[in-house]
């Protein structure tokens, strides 16, 4: 009968684990910038009542408190950014791959780049162009990506290919 070599996995998707940003640490992490800037507000309102050369040491403290704070925030950003970047990437590949099942000469979508969140410039929509990449344009996005480079051309096309699909 017709159908009977079908293997049983045929049309699955494997579907990579995706790390969700830590919500909870984010939340904490707002909440003790925020107790640190009432606590700056509370020394603002102390800091009328001091003499000039109290004002200058106060001054310079709140300052090293502000940075702290400043430095804490653009590390949380940084990290938010690019969990998001990561899974905005792994659905991009979760598209892509049911795409390419109903229609392998679907048009598949741009990765983003890790560091910067925009997507990959000069990127294949296809997977035929994939196929076709130079050497020197996979590697570019393969670098881009953080992925170890393959040394044969066949190898960079496919390791591009696992990364889109």
């Amino acid at each position: 009968m017709e159908g009977e070599n079908v293997p049983e996995d045929i049309g699955a998707i494997d579907i990579p684990d995706v790390e969700l940003p830590n919500f909870e640490t984010i939340a904490t992490g707002i909440e003790n910038v925020s107790g640190g800037l009432r606590a700056i507000c509370g020394e603002f309102e102390r800091f009328a009542n001091l003499q000039p050369a109290q004002q200058g040491q106060q001054i310079q403290e709140i300052n090293q408190t502000l940075r702290l704070i400043l430095q804490v925030l653009e590390r949380n950003h940084v990290d938010i950014t690019t969990r998001i970047t990561a899974t905005d990437n792994s659905n991009i590949q979760l598209r892509n791959r049911l795409n390419n099942l109903s229609n392998p000469t679907a048009t598949i979508l741009p990765l983003r780049h890790p560091r910067t969140g925009n997507f990959i410039e000069n990127c294949p929509t296809t997977i035929a162009q994939i196929n076709r990449l130079s050497a020197a344009e996979a590697t570019r996005i393969l670098d881009i990506l953080g992925v170890r480079i393959p040394s044969t051309l066949p190898l960079k096309r496919e390791a591009v290919r696992l990364q889109f699909l």
